[in-house]
């Protein structure tokens, strides 16, 4: 990374006793001085790999009366996130966790949210670190396409253009809204159908905010209550400013 040889353009690092509240303290800690630093966009998914990073700190890497470091730096070209621990046998490793287990699930978050991740040695224990990268998550928040009208066609077309996975499903959905506007009598089904995929399209047309909406997506599944709760608000304010957008309401 840049700030190797540079270094870093702002830093921060501050030790924390091992409790659950100092995840909570070093999460919004994050979110607070990210922003600060001007990144505003990258606050929400660095606060989620601090949480993250430093829940498995309190869980598996940290001794009694030995406290864990969390840095956040960020350089030219990303913003690093550190949690350091005095346990250098304990090495984290992603996992399968079964739906009834409440832990396990961290890692796969992070792979997710991070553009690289890993951990490195220590004298004495180990540091398990997270990279998001400046330039993926900067400079792309205008939209990548038109909003289009909302009919078959239009929106055929901008689904296949934004989010072409999800083209079967969009047929599905449409079979269905057809099928319901018969028995009912009704164009709603039909209205409804256009509105929700409107809103898909309003959402996937922006880069920025599309991962805003994903990356809230997988926290819900976060072991933390706080990061829980904050992705549903972040899911709900997207959907809703999109839905507003598309409908004028």
């Amino acid at each position: 990374m840049e700030e190797r040889e540079h270094g870093p353009a702002y830093e921060d690092c501050l030790d924390y006793t091992p409790t659950a509240r100092s995840v909570t303290l070093a999460r919004r800690h994050t979110a607070r001085l990210v922003a600060a630093w001007g990144y505003p966009e990258l606050a929400g998914d660095a606060a989620l790999l601090v949480s993250e990073l430093a829940t498995n700190a309190v869980l598996h890497g940290c001794l009694r009366d030995r406290l864990f470091r969390v840095r956040i730096a960020l350089g030219a070209a990303a913003l690093r996130v550190e949690v350091t621990d005095p346990r250098g046998e304990s090495v984290p490793s992603p996992r399968a966790a079964a739906d009834d287990e409440q832990f396990g699930r961290g890692l796969l978050l992070v792979g997710a949210l991070a553009d690289r991740w890993g951990t490195e040695p220590r004298t004495v224990g180990k540091v398990v670190y997270a990279e998001l990268s400046i330039k993926a998550h900067k400079g792309d928040d205008g939209p990548v396409m038109r909003r289009p009208e909302l009919t078959l066609p239009a929106l055929r077309q901008a689904v296949a253009t934004v989010a072409a996975p999800r083209l079967p499903e969009f047929f599905d959905e449409f079979q269905q809204a057809f099928v319901r506007a018969g028995d009912e009598d009704s164009g709603v089904p039909i209205r409804m159908f256009y509105q929700r995929w409107g809103v898909v399209v309003e959402i996937e047309r922006y880069p920025a905010r599309a991962r805003r909406l994903h990356a809230a997506e997988r926290a819900v599944d976060s072991t933390d209550p706080d990061v829980r709760a904050a992705a549903v608000l972040e899911a709900g304010e997207i959907v809703r400013a999109a839905h507003r957008e598309v409908t004028g309401g």
